[in-house]
């Protein structure tokens, strides 16, 4: 992955003082930090995750390819974090195609979450049943969380960009304007 030309070096560094750096298989830098919890103590692998999670915002993206995301998707949830008055010095971005066996109560054990923004294809990668409700708030393992459409199609649909936007000002309590 590489970094978004907009944000300069010096910004990257300030983002992830206390980061690994990790090649994935196709080579690409990521950034990657590990949760803070003990996972030993638990008796779990640790989770890996992008960003600083400094508000307790987890997002789970599910990526078979990459370690992360996309340079796009990056770029359009760096949006949206901006629009719920967010970083990525907030948040715990965790791919589930790489956290197996961790389940999502684990993660976000781990994660000490207080919210989640869960941008899967489909709820069963969580074990959960098919009909879950897009956009809508509920709990999961005691978060409180919006379950959305991959920030693939996201990308590319204002209807769904309107109906995620909706979630998001319920979930982090936004004023509606």
């Amino acid at each position: 992955m590489s970094l978004n030309p907009k944000l300069p070096p010096q910004v990257i560094a300030q983002l992830y003082p206390n980061t690994l750096v990790q090649l994935n298989q196709i080579h690409e830098v990521q950034k990657v930090t590990h949760a803070k919890t003990p996972a030993g103590d638990l008796g779990i692998p640790s989770v890996k995750y992008l960003g600083e999670n400094r508000k307790h915002i987890t997002l789970l993206i599910y990526n078979q390819n990459l370690a992360f995301l996309e340079d796009n998707e990056l770029e359009q949830l760096i949006k949206i974090l901006q629009a719920c008055h967010l970083s990525l010095l907030d948040v715990a971005i965790v791919n589930l195609a790489h956290t197996h066996p961790l389940e999502p109560r684990q993660i976000m054990l781990q994660t000490e979450a207080t919210q989640a923004i869960i941008f899967i294809p489909q709820p069963d990668i969580l074990g959960l049943e098919s009909h879950v409700p897009l956009y809508e708030i509920i709990h999961v393992a005691e978060v409180e969380c919006t379950f959305s459409e991959p920030l693939e199609k996201i990308i590319g649909s204002q209807d769904v960009k309107k109906k995620l936007w909706r979630a998001l000002k319920s979930l982090f309590k936004l004023p509606t304007s």
